[in-house]
């Protein structure tokens, strides 16, 4: 009797299992056509940013990568976070973009028409340097030139701003010496210096 109550459990779970997929199966059906045009659309618009996240699926890594626009967004799940993925996804549709995203360096070998890295993600950087050391003011200085020139673009989006002077006062925050805050400022400030020559 027993056994047959486990057998009898064990063919619910497969016949759940079985439906599951199968609604699984019929909503991607469905989907993929919205899908395709959505890709399309982030394909042929000229700036788009780009991010990815680790994630655990039944105890093997996968990686959740994102697409978007102002308008679109694309969700989509890859084996790894290497470049390969976002050249498979959009091929040659990325020479005609500027894409915005971290400063993971497998962005930094594919060839985009323009690529900036996140303001987002450097904020946010920044705020963790101003927490970790409260007595010293660089990263708030640098957090205050970004954030300037964050305003500047939102109240001037059509005009066409000289980058010289923006450059100018970053560089001499990047020239300050900061030897004396830590290994992780250092290595911040050194991204940017990198990140910069290479743009």
């Amino acid at each position: 009797m027993k056994e047959a109550k486990e057998r009898s459990k064990e063919e619910r779970r497969k016949e759940l299992g079985r439906w599951v997929a199968g609604m699984r199966n019929e909503a991607k059906r469905n989907a993929q056509p919205v899908i395709d045009k959505i890709k399309e659309y982030i394909k042929s618009s000229a700036v788009v940013g780009s991010d990815e996240s680790g994630l655990y699926c039944n105890k093997r890594l996968d990686w959740a990568w994102i697409a978007q626009t102002v308008y679109y967004t694309l969700l989509f799940r890859a084996d790894g976070r290497g470049s390969k993925v976002l050249a498979d996804k959009f091929d040659d549709s990325l020479e005609r973009m500027t894409v915005v995203t971290d400063r993971h360096s497998a962005y930094f070998v594919l060839h985009f028409l323009n690529h900036q890295v996140c303001l987002a993600h450097l904020l946010r950087e920044l705020q963790y340097l101003s927490e970790l050391n409260t007595e010293q003011e660089w990263p708030g200085k640098v957090t205050n030139r970004f954030r300037e020139a964050i305003h500047q673009r939102n109240t001037n989006p059509k005009d066409v701003i000289d980058k010289v002077s923006w450059t100018r006062r970053l560089d001499n925050l990047l020239k300050q010496n900061i030897e004396g805050l830590g290994k992780k400022f250092i290595t911040f400030r050194r991204g940017l210096i990198k990140y910069a020559s290479s743009g």
